[in-house]
């Protein structure tokens, strides 16, 4: 988050950023605390979106790697980052 930016506007900026899509949001899903390095500690807010502008595609941008839509059940078989299979379990996605 850029400093007083709202976790909604943050969420739509780095959708845009990492993805090359324009989204509104639908809702917040969940969020998460995660310990960093000492005495830092990341909040994660993850949000259900929909895509509004023009581009239906992700395109990857700022430090993604790959940028890609694929169906929930397909998920299991990627390489996710460290917690998001357990956090989508946790959270009824899977």
């Amino acid at each position: 988050m850029e400093f007083g930016e709202t976790t909604e506007a943050a969420a739509v900026r780095e959708a845009q950023e990492e993805t090359g899509l324009s989204v509104a949001l639908d809702g917040l899903l969940g969020a998460a605390e995660v310990p960093g390095v000492g005495e830092e500690r990341y909040f994660i807010y993850d949000y259900g979106a929909h895509c509004v502008g023009a581009r239906r595609s992700p395109i990857p941008g700022g430090d993604a790697s790959e940028a890609r839509f694929v169906p929930i059940d397909d998920l299991r078989g990627l390489d996710l980052v460290d917690g998001l299979e357990q956090w989508l379990i946790d959270h009824g996605v899977f």
